[in-house]
């Protein structure tokens, strides 16, 4: 997947963003979030972990890094909508 300079430039605001999502995720007492609540908490370890890496292996592995952190965001969102309908439905 292409990453254009302008999400490099803004990933660190973005992966910030996305630790904060993982927080008020793993703060959620939301049933399907109970189920998955230890890979959330890895995830979250991992990405603090990339956060903490050198600067030079920065600028070689962000756009890989954006990859896998969109990717988990796009996974997020889904188990939101799916809360919040099932919620609805209740």
């Amino acid at each position: 997947m292409f990453i254009s300079n302008m999400f490099i430039i803004h990933g660190p605001l973005f992966m910030h963003l996305l630790q904060r999502h993982l927080d008020d995720l793993l703060d959620s007492n939301a049933y399907s979030i109970a189920l998955i609540k230890e890979e959330v908490g890895l995830v979250k370890q991992d990405l603090e972990w990339i956060r903490n890496i050198e600067q030079e292996w920065y600028k070689d592995l962000w756009p890989r890094v954006l990859d896998v952190a969109y990717e988990a965001k796009d996974v997020i969102d889904s188990i939101i909508v799916r809360q919040t309908q099932i919620e609805l439905n209740l």
